[in-house]
């Protein structure tokens, strides 16, 4: 199955994706013509003598190796070609260390392997690039990513506009808050925080600026808006069933864990977004161009269903995540029919089918990809050497640790697709993590959350590049002011290795009191980020607010004993509100 699959992936990628931009693929190059003979002949051949390869996997004949190689530069040219250079240097670097890692100092040194047998391991071996991650692909995430591009043509994607111009276009600063409310919902759909700016910021950004926001604000907040598409639930940009693939748990356990980071990062952009309106003194839309919200949903209602059942089957029948998002679909189908212009008709079908097909290629081959690096980190035992190359760098200091974590999710995570950057991430950095005593769940989700920052952080911030050039602003500053409005999202993956209430772990008090502190932290925080709270702040009163913030969002016990940090975060929460009040106060 996973040899019939990379075999097609390969031939679709080489017959409609040039090899660079400008070549007109109506002719096929004779270059393309014979990569896709040979994409026959590597995967084919697995196709073909499986039976017989499964006996001796491990060792490669001549001709083996040669089909190995061969097989392996082709899947680095598909993912070069999907997702740029940065997967195939990190896949190249880690397919050439075996061969060589006698030769390396330190810790990184190795007893070095043939070519036979890295090759054996990495084309034939079930850590190599018949692994994990392209199981997910040709399995889970095909059907999941088919039911997303089932819900776009069928007009779901206007629907949540609609939607988020009903709730919110009127109130101050309404165009940036239907960015955040559409570009989450959309987030999950798609799989892609680029793909998720370029189809709500070319509405959304133009929005923006219309209304008196910034050029760079407002590239900055559609950035960060569609990056947080990718940690929230349900689908998680389709990674979190990867994550509970490696982690042997249920989806369930995932999406719970990461709701409430994900809720408190929406939270904090929101309130951003509604201070830095009220701050520069933005109004909402005009009455005529909001669509009424009863007239919205009873237009839409039918889109709402198929992710209800999909909840459903998955949460409450706890049936597989295929199985759950095949109901899914159905329902998705059958309830478009009740409405012309919802309709999938034979037309919106084949859109659907091409669209989910074209996707495939960019996450079938990033995870092919993927699984080189996998598959050289299982030979080697490298990936066991580097978690505990960071604990001894780290002299054993857990927080020094996080921020080498945090720092190496950020470069390796640079520039790869979600699912990739958390696979390389999670074989690389998540065990030396797990290794300093945090939960798996929480080291796995500290790892993913820094892969998705590196969508922000400079300097190979795709989403940023997106945004930015829909803004027509520059890139850095708005790459800065995406920094600033995603601040919670650097902050709570340090906060919730050390205290797995946030993630919803531990006993129901401490839970409740830490979804309440929290939630309250996120807005205070956003006050101070943008220095404003009842009314403008003084440099003064922003840091209180951001001090005030933090020690809200810090769990009781973490940092000081008892409630003190929380008590401290409100006393300087009520003194700023006091302090703003003042004159109000003083003609009472």
């Amino acid at each position: 199955h996973l040899a019939f699959f990379l075999t097609l992936l390969l031939i679709l990628l080489f017959l409609i994706v040039p090899a660079k931009k400008g070549i007109n693929m109506n002719q096929l190059p004779w270059y393309d013509f014979a990569l896709i003979i040979l994409s026959i002949a590597g995967g084919g051949y697995v196709l073909v003598f499986y039976s017989k390869i499964i006996y001796y996997i491990g060792m490669a004949s001549v001709w083996e190796q040669v089909l190995g190689v061969i097989t392996i530069i082709l899947i680095l040219e598909a993912a070069r070609r999907t997702v740029g250079w940065a997967l195939v240097v990190v896949a190249g670097v880690f397919i050439i260390y075996p061969l060589v890692s006698n030769l390396v100092p330190g810790f990184l040194h190795g007893r070095g392997y043939s070519l036979a047998r890295v090759i054996g391991f990495v084309y034939f071996g079930p850590d190599g690039i018949f692994g994990i991650s392209l199981v997910v692909a040709a399995g889970l995430l095909v059907i999941f990513i088919l039911f997303g591009h089932f819900l776009q043509v069928s007009g779901a994607g206007e629907f949540f506009l609609k939607i988020a111009l009903s709730l919110v276009g009127r109130v101050r600063g309404g165009p940036a808050k239907v960015a955040v409310i559409a570009s989450s919902l959309f987030g999950t759909m798609s799989g892609s925080s680029v793909a998720n700016v370029v189809t709500t910021g070319m509405i959304t950004i133009p929005m923006m600026k219309k209304a008196g926001y910034r050029s760079v604000f407002a590239g900055a907040v559609e950035s960060v808006a569609s990056c947080g598409g990718q940690i929230m639930p349900p689908v998680m940009g389709v990674t979190a069933f990867v994550i509970a693939e490696f982690l042997g748990i249920s989806y369930a356990e995932v999406v719970v864990a990461a709701l409430l980071p994900a809720i408190l990062y929406y939270i904090c952009v929101f309130v951003q977004v509604d201070f830095e309106a009220a701050r520069m003194g933005l109004v909402g839309l005009p009455r005529e161009d909001i669509p009424p919200l009863r007239a919205t949903v009873k237009e839409g209602w039918q889109f709402i269903l198929p992710l209800a059942v999909l909840i459903f089957f998955l949460l409450v029948l706890f049936y597989s995540p295929e199985k759950s998002a095949l109901f899914g679909l159905v329902s998705l189908i059958v309830v478009s029919q009740f409405k012309k212009y919802t309709r999938i008709n034979p037309r919106k079908f084949l859109a659907a089918m091409q669209s989910t097909g074209k996707t495939m290629l960019e996450i079938g081959s990033a995870c092919a990809a993927a699984q080189i690096v996998i598959g050289a980190l299982s030979l080697t035992g490298l990936g066991l050497r580097l978690s505990s190359g960071l604990l001894q760098l780290s002299g054993g200091n857990l927080f020094l640790l996080l921020v080498f974590g945090a720092i190496a999710g950020i470069i390796l995570g640079m520039g790869l697709p979600s699912i990739s950057s958390y696979i390389i991430l999670a074989v690389t950095v998540a065990p030396a993590l797990t290794a300093a005593g945090l939960l798996p769940i929480a080291s796995h989700l500290f790892v993913f959350f820094f892969g998705i920052l590196s969508f922000l952080t400079p300097p190979v911030c795709v989403a940023v590049y997106a945004a930015a050039g829909i803004a027509r602003a520059p890139m850095f500053p708005t790459a800065l002011q995406a920094m600033r409005l995603g601040i919670v999202a650097y902050l709570l993956p340090f906060i919730f290795v050390y205290s797995p209430s946030l993630l919803l772990i531990g006993s129901p008090l401490k839970v409740v009191l830490t979804v309440t502190t929290s939630i309250i932290g996120a807005i205070v925080l956003a006050g101070g980020i943008e220095g404003y709270l009842l009314k403008t702040a003084t440099w003064l009163q922003r840091i209180m607010l951001t001090l005030g913030g933090i020690g809200l969002l810090i769990p009781p016990g973490l940092i000081l004993p008892g409630l003190w940090t929380d008590i401290i975060g409100a006393v300087l929460l009520v003194i700023v509100i006091i302090w703003q009040k003042r004159p109000a106060i003083l003609r009472n």
